[in-house]
């Protein structure tokens, strides 16, 4: 939950950022497929996504490739 505060925190200020500067981009939070499916399982991290309107990429680092893409 420390890396996942961390990095909420980094997405959040990037994005606020963007917005300002770059509003026709957008921003995406790459999650490794086994971080993800940890996360999954806690119910607040559902409520972090809705709440905080994460776009997320998971992503399998071995193979090199993006799983899913969660808007």
């Amino acid at each position: 939950m420390r890396d996942l505060q961390q990095a909420l925190g980094q997405y959040i200020l990037y994005r606020t950022i963007l917005t300002e500067i770059a509003p026709e981009k957008r921003l995406y939070l790459a999650i490794r497929d086994t971080t993800y499916e940890r996360l999954q399982a806690k119910p607040v991290f559902a409520l972090i996504q809705s709440q905080s309107n994460l776009q997320i990429i998971v992503v399998n680092t071995e193979r090199e490739e993006i799983i899913q893409w969660i808007v």
